[in-house]
């Protein structure tokens, strides 16, 4: 009888050394996944104001274009009164804390640079998107570079966006 008791005793510390390094194990597995997902969030999150940015600047050049249809050759006095002039050929546009772009749901701005007259050849239209990120205290920017001139039949043609 002692010598079956003897082997139940080891038996049993068996189980718990081996029940022990089961639970490590599954908790490493776990921490291992959940750092794995914060890295997903954190890049899928970095994606979205990427692409945000990247449509505030588009928007900056469609807003260019605007301006152009309407007759202005990006003098402060002829465009519309929601741009601020930074330099003689930089304008700005931005949410934060205005009236203006009330169709971007989150903090955004805008900058343009013209380069060349829409009247005597083509013009570079040089835009750069940026919006805030309010939980992670930074900002995303995305610069495109569009060459826009006006066709026989006064329509603003575009002939090239690309990244800058």
């Amino acid at each position: 009888m002692t010598h079956s008791r003897k082997y139940q005793n080891l038996e049993n510390g068996s189980l718990l050394i081996l029940s022990t390094f089961l639970i490590l194990a599954i908790t490493m597995i776990s921490v291992t996944y959940w750092n794995l997902i914060q890295i997903r969030i954190k890049l899928i999150t970095q994606k979205k104001f990427s692409t945000q940015a990247y449509y505030a600047a588009r928007a900056g050049i469609e807003d260019a274009i605007y301006e152009f249809r309407r007759g202005n050759n990006w003098d402060i006095d002829e465009v519309n009164n929601n741009w601020t002039q930074t330099d003689p050929t930089t304008f700005y546009k931005t949410n934060i804390n205005t009236g203006s772009l009330t169709y971007f749901e989150y903090p955004v701005s805008f900058s343009v640079t013209i380069i060349g007259d829409i009247n005597n050849g083509f013009v570079t239209v040089n835009a750069t998107g940026g919006v805030s990120s309010t939980t992670e205290n930074s900002i995303y920017r995305k610069s495109l570079i569009a060459s826009i001139t006006r066709s026989f039949d006064n329509e603003i043609i575009i002939h090239s966006l690309r990244e800058k």
